[in-house]
């Protein structure tokens, strides 16, 4: 298992709380958090620890993994998040 370093964990730790404010309230739940701390963690596995990058890898995966753990509901929006809103209508 790997250890890292103090400044790592902080940024990890960072990394994960700004991409939390990235979700919508309602379904940023305790699963979701776990979800993307793992890909904070596997990310920083691979040798990327800086927070800047952590931060885009998680961000990349908020659709995907709300999507996962919340089929029921629409993945529109997160606020402040960078992501384009979904369209329904195809040009």
């Amino acid at each position: 298992m790997p250890s890292y370093s103090p400044e790592v964990i902080h940024s990890m730790r960072a990394a994960l709380n700004e991409v939390m404010t990235k979700i919508p309230v309602d379904q940023a739940t305790q699963e979701v958090k776990a979800y993307m701390a793992e890909i904070i963690l596997k990310a920083a596995a691979e040798g990327q620890t800086n927070y800047e990058f952590l931060l885009a890898a998680a961000s990349r995966h908020i659709r995907a993994v709300l999507s996962q753990l919340m089929p029921s509901t629409s993945v529109g929006q997160a606020r402040g998040s960078a992501l384009p809103p979904e369209r329904s209508d195809a040009l």
